[in-house]
């Protein structure tokens, strides 16, 4: 009898240790968010770049650039959507902003800003090239991850 209480004692030991384990080892499964706010002084207001990543390993994800902060939404009428875009370049000049992605985002009907927004598609060498030295044609620019 002793020895099945302490058997007994033992597994429900070892077997809360092991569920504790598991649940603080299971990664947190909220969507992660993220906002660079892009200033343009007196040219017009701010235009804002964010993200949101989710999945177990972060493998899903997507950026838009928006003219209203915290409408993290996959609407391309409203926003530049960059689909599992896991960064981007930017740089900005008086009231241009200037995005360097892979692909271009269809440009949004409902988009309302004085900022003019110019794309430039560059392929997987160039945005090598970007990511290691952060300049494009000489001129410095700015690095947007979704991590």
């Amino acid at each position: 009898m002793k020895k099945t209480l302490i058997i007994i004692f033992s597994v429900l030991i070892l077997g809360t240790i092991l569920i504790v384990w598991v649940l603080r080892s299971v990664p947190d499964l909220n969507p992660e968010h993220k906002v660079v706010s892009i200033n343009f002084g007196s040219y017009g207001n701010p235009l804002y770049l964010e993200s949101e990543t989710w999945g177990l390993t972060n493998d899903h994800s997507f950026t838009i650039l928006s003219d209203r902060k915290g409408d993290i939404t996959e609407d391309s009428l409203r926003a530049f959507l960059y689909k599992q875009a896991d960064f981007l370049f930017y740089r900005t000049n008086a009231d241009t902003l200037w995005l360097y992605v892979y692909k271009r985002a269809p440009k949004p009907t409902l988009f309302k800003s004085k900022i003019k927004v110019v794309e430039i598609e560059l392929e997987n060498p160039d945005m090598i090239v970007l990511k290691r030295t952060h300049k494009y044609n000489g001129k410095e620019v700015e690095e947007f991850s979704a991590f």
